[in-house]
């Protein structure tokens, strides 16, 4: 049986609109279940995790990164601290080099094997490009 979801607080920053922060399409309670489903996927691990909008199977665009135009279909979550609540944003696979802006391969091959994603999404996210989904 899985263990209940830690706690989860959205960031204002992310549904306010504030400048050069990415923002969420989806409401408040729609971001905690995003959460909730990357928790109980197994696409969290104890400090970070990943999560997708999935709608008829799929995966759909949950937000736009920085610029607040360009859209994005996964998210980021981060638990800095123990004890303290999860916090999550839509995440942009181009903004660094860095492997901690886009998910790890175990996970983008189980968005890929589940049908969630294509796997030229897959590869690209993987390679930090752009892509459609």
């Amino acid at each position: 049986m899985t263990p209940p979801p830690p706690a989860y607080q959205s960031n204002p920053v992310h549904q306010n609109g504030r400048p050069g922060s990415s923002q969420w399409w989806l409401n408040v309670a729609e971001e905690n279940d995003c959460f909730v489903i990357a928790f109980t996927q197994g696409w969290v691990s104890t400090h970070e995790g990943w999560g997708l909008w999935i709608v008829d199977g799929r995966a759909v665009h949950l937000g736009v990164i920085q610029d607040h135009v360009t859209p994005t279909f996964f998210a980021k979550f981060e638990c800095k601290r123990p004890m303290m609540p999860w916090h999550g944003y839509p995440e942009d696979q181009c903004r660094t080099d860095d492997r901690q802006c886009v998910p790890d391969e175990a996970i983008l091959s189980d968005w890929e094997r589940k049908g969630y994603i294509r796997p030229q999404v897959a590869k690209k996210v993987g390679l930090h490009k752009r892509c459609r989904l």
